[in-house]
């Protein structure tokens, strides 16, 4: 079995659900190519918040989950990323 190091926090999963709601209800006034683009996306947007993980978060390096304090919200710094002082 495949498995995901969650990505996605709280707020997120709300903002996707709720997104993926208004797509899918857009779908069905919309005909044609650009509904059925709607839907997947829809579904997309319902899956990832499901699973709490985002193959895109992931090829950004970007995490949002925060709520046992475990993984940082945000762009993951690489190693011997510090900023830079003047």
């Amino acid at each position: 079995m495949i498995k995901f190091e969650k990505n996605i926090g709280d707020k997120d999963k709300k903002a996707r659900i709720f997104g993926a709601v208004v797509l899918f209800l857009a779908s069905f006034f919309i005909s044609g190519v650009v509904g059925g683009v709607l839907l997947l996306l829809a579904i997309v947007m319902a899956v990832t918040s499901f699973f709490s993980y985002c193959p895109a978060y992931t090829l950004m390096g970007m995490n949002t989950c925060c709520g046992d304090g475990s993984c940082k919200a945000g762009k993951a710094e690489e190693p011997g990323d510090t900023p830079d002082e003047e």
